[in-house]
């Protein structure tokens, strides 16, 4: 059974940008250390010109999926999304996360909410 979006709103627009930092000292665990990470912002947008943001950061031999993989995915969903027909377990982990968050954050945006309160 497919794992779905609830959302109110229909469509969405849909972009994202790569970002590279450059760490002045690496970070790291126990296992490995970065001294840079690649990151992917996600941008939601809805008819009203209302943004949610997320960001998919896989960690580099630590997460199940690479960058490169997100990638891929974003790109096969195109640039409009319908957030009620996407099957989130078919999308790499830190993409679920980032689209989850950008559009809990679009939701709860203070146009959103300004009819509710």
């Amino acid at each position: 059974m497919p794992l779905r979006i609830v959302s109110l709103v229909p469509v969405l627009d849909l972009t994202w940008s790569r970002l590279h930092a450059n760490f002045s000292t690496p970070i790291g665990n126990a296992r490995t250390s970065w001294s840079s990470r690649e990151t992917l912002l996600v941008r939601v947008r809805d008819a009203e010109g209302r943004e949610g943001h997320g960001e998919a950061a896989p960690l580099p031999g630590v997460s199940r999926e690479s960058l490169e993989d997100v990638l891929v995915a974003l790109e096969g969903l195109g640039s409009s999304i319908a957030p009620s027909e996407l099957d989130l377990l078919k999308l790499p982990l830190s993409l679920r996360f980032a689209l989850d968050v950008a559009l809990r954050t679009l939701q709860a945006s203070p146009e959103s909410l300004a009819g509710q309160l």
